[in-house]
């Protein structure tokens, strides 16, 4: 899910394209989809400088991309990197705008055993990193230039790139899965640990189980304030906190999750805060997809009053109350 620079929400369609949503109409658009044989099961989205929106193929080795003020069927760009003898297809799983305004994704290999982050700029497929385990395709997030996945439970651990391009690894005990990065006030990376309900700091400890409220937390994001806001799927519900330099320095805003229930929060698992500090989370990875706002919340004052939306196709409806 991503937020372009006029408000509009670009979220997955959970198939082959990606819907738009504007917040001031409350109107759907789209869905915007690949060629069938271009991609399917699209759970990222990413808006660039140049006000392209860019989705990942996943089942295929293409990213697509269309434009923002002026949406069409997606452009797709083969994302096959460069190898000895012609091109080694892969399935580009995530998606991120790097620090030079490239498309980075993460790609896990279809005819080889490769894993790991490459980047796309005026159509050049450049190689970055290198995994050392396949990782699961809902745990692998990009965050600007960060790589984070999850490879295996034998395997446990949590695997970063960082804009250099540094490939580091951190044991994670007992964990299996991670979730979606975020960049902190502080420039510290923090992400989720969905199996024991934690957030993690990329440079220090992890909170305590259940901080906050976190039950099997995925999607992860930080306000103008350096709040965080993560969506937890375990009991359909959004936590709040501030994040110190250490773990043991998190405070929570609130000392339980906010519970909105199945109706409003179906197991959400991606959350994106917009410039007038609305909080939108969403499902991308299971239907009935669900786009919810939380309207004005990111800040001080938490008011958890949700409103929930419709397409033809769908998505739950309601009526968008003031700001």
């Amino acid at each position: 899910m991503a937020i372009d620079a006029a408000g509009d929400v670009w979220l997955p369609t959970g198939i082959a394209g990606v819907f738009q949503f504007d917040p001031a109409s409350g109107a759907f658009a789209g869905p915007y989809n690949f060629r069938s044989d271009n991609g399917s099961n699209i759970q990222q989205v990413a808006v660039d400088l140049n006000d392209q929106v860019w989705v990942a193929g996943h089942t295929a080795s293409y990213v697509g991309y269309t434009s923002v003020t002026n949406p069409q069927r997606l452009t797709s760009i083969d994302t096959s990197l460069p190898a000895q003898g012609g091109l080694t297809p892969v399935a580009p799983l995530t998606i991120a705008i790097g620090p030079s305004g490239e498309l980075r994704y993460g790609y896990s290999g279809m005819s080889t055993t490769s894993y790991g982050l490459a980047s796309i700029l005026n159509g050049t497929v450049t190689p970055l990193a290198t995994l050392t385990a396949s990782p699961a395709s809902q745990n692998q997030n990009l965050v600007d230039a960060g790589f984070l996945t999850q490879p295996s439970s034998t395997a446990v651990r949590t695997e970063f790139v960082n804009s250099n391009n540094v490939h580091r690894t951190i044991n994670n005990g007992s964990s299996t899965r991670a979730g979606q990065i975020t960049q902190a006030k502080n420039t510290d990376t923090l992400y989720p640990l969905f199996d024991t309900s934690q957030i993690c700091h990329y440079n220090s400890s992890c909170t305590a189980s259940g901080f906050a409220g976190l039950n099997h937390p995925l999607g992860l994001a930080t306000d103008g304030l350096g709040h965080q806001w993560a969506v937890n799927t375990g009991n359909n519900s959004i936590s709040t906190f501030t994040a110190g330099n250490t773990g043991s320095a998190d405070v929570a805003i609130s000392p339980n999750a906010y519970v909105l229930g199945s109706t409003y929060l179906p197991a959400p698992s991606a959350v994106a805060i917009d410039q007038s500090g609305n909080v939108w989370i969403s499902n991308p990875f299971s239907a009935p997809y669900v786009l919810t706002e939380i309207v004005g919340a990111a800040g001080p004052t938490i008011q958890p009053l949700a409103a929930q939306y419709q397409t033809p196709t769908g998505f739950l409806v309601g009526t968008r109350p003031n700001n």
